[in-house]
């Protein structure tokens, strides 16, 4: 069974909606410059361990683990995991479509800084 595990550093900001227009205002370019961050992250460590972006079809299963230090319980949750799933959108998998399990819990950290975990498993 093929599974990523990655982890990621830094405030997840949640997704926001957007328009054309919308899409220059400070929250939306807030919200598009950690996605970006996080996509890199997951490509840096994609490239660390050798893997390949899975092939369009497989059905994937995803476990999100967020511990976050400050304003916790400020954003929904839904909003945050709709962030991660854009991230790997083009990085780990083709598109968010073929996820077809997702397991997510928020928790407040103790060390005092925000860190997310996802485990991304291919389903047979």
């Amino acid at each position: 069974m093929t599974t990523y595990d990655f982890a990621l550093e830094g405030r997840i900001v949640p997704a926001v909606r957007m328009t054309q227009r919308s899409k220059w205002g400070p929250r939306a370019q807030t919200y598009l410059n950690c996605r970006q961050s996080l996509m890199y992250q997951m490509w840096t460590q994609m490239h660390a361990e050798g893997w390949d972006m899975l092939p369009a079809g497989v059905r994937v299963g995803v476990t999100i683990r967020f511990e976050i230090a400050t304003n916790f319980g400020k954003s929904d949750l839904d909003n945050l995991i709709k962030t991660i799933l854009d991230a790997m959108q083009g990085v780990v998998f083709a598109n968010d479509n073929c996820v077809d399990s997702l397991d997510d819990t928020r928790r407040k950290s103790d060390r005092g800084e925000d860190n997310t975990w996802v485990i991304v498993r291919v389903l047979e």
